[in-house]
């Protein structure tokens, strides 16, 4: 070879001992990039053999477990974190669903109203329609059709003692205490088990009329004869009445006192009693003086 020639026998072995070793590097530094590359440690699976009846598991010995090679076995975890919820937002708040809308096409339903029963017992009129309150017991008539002797007059849901007259009229006696105060009062017919009844009317119970005069004095004299001062409310003529007299055409002097005078209407038989009110501790007068009954004399004998 042209590198050995004109070189001692000891330069040539060190030249052939340098291209060996550089050959060798060379050769073990292709083998590490190719090799390592090309051939990879296939993952060996672990097949666990199901033990057959009669059949016997061998242990291992350590010697073996040591030269075993070791393989890895990855685990995948599948846990989920919670949500976390967002900042400034109150957790415990909910959304509540609106109620669904009822479509536009439904047709509402609708309960229907009972038909109400028809009377079968008829009141066509009853007498008296008014009366006034405050007056006495007075016979009450109501004509109609289809009255039995069971059918009863009721009036504000009392029943009254009932008169049957015929099939068209019944009779009955209306207690002072039902028209003791004004208003309308329901009047009907019907039976006590109510299987008959008949349609509704009213009577009609009016306030009675009442004096138009004040009580301003009294004269008193013997013999029972005294005299009051009377005057209307919206008048200023003074009047002298005694027992017996009629004011206004109506209202009757019935009582005369140093307390009060005593009014008893002449068609509805009510009394009115007014109070004496003509001294100026009384209101309403403004100061009307009060007539003193001059000084009885000396024949004569005053009333107690």
């Amino acid at each position: 070879m042209a590198l050995l020639e004109g070189k001692t026998p000891s330069e040539r072995k060190k030249t052939i001992a340098a291209i060996v070793l550089g050959a060798v590097a060379l050769i073990s530094l292709a083998y590490m990039i190719l090799g390592s590359s090309s051939s990879k440690p296939s993952p060996v699976k672990a097949t666990k053999a199901s033990p057959t009846p009669g059949s016997r598991i061998i242990a291992q010995t350590p010697e073996q477990l040591r030269s075993a090679e070791f393989i890895p076995t990855v685990l995948i975890s599948d846990i989920s974190l919670p949500a976390v919820p967002e900042a400034g937002r109150n957790i415990f708040a909910f959304y509540v669903p609106p109620p669904p809308k009822a479509p536009s096409s439904a047709v509402p339903v609708m309960t229907p109203t009972p038909t109400p029963v028809p009377p079968n017992v008829v009141v066509a009129s009853i007498s008296p329609v008014n009366v006034y309150a405050h007056t006495g017991d007075f016979t009450f008539d109501v004509t109609g059709d289809k009255f039995t002797p069971e059918t009863r007059i009721f009036i504000g849901g009392a029943e009254l003692p009932t008169r049957f007259v015929s099939a068209q009229q019944l009779s009955a006696k209306v207690p002072a205490q039902l028209i003791s105060f004004e208003g309308g009062r329901e009047v009907k017919v019907q039976s006590r088990d109510g299987q008959l009844f008949s349609n509704t009317a009213t009577l009609n119970v009016m306030p009675a009329p009442v004096p138009n005069y004040i009580f301003t004095g009294v004269l008193t004299r013997s013999g029972s004869n005294d005299t009051a001062m009377m005057k209307e409310k919206n008048g200023k003529d003074l009047l002298n009445v005694q027992r017996g007299d009629v004011l206004g055409g109506r209202f009757r002097v019935t009582s005369i006192s140093v307390q009060e005078v005593t009014l008893t209407d002449t068609s509805l038989n009510i009394k009115h009693k007014l109070a004496l009110v003509g001294d100026s501790s009384s209101p309403g007068l403004g100061g009307q003086p009060r007539y003193q009954p001059p000084p009885p004399s000396d024949n004569e004998e005053t009333e107690p």
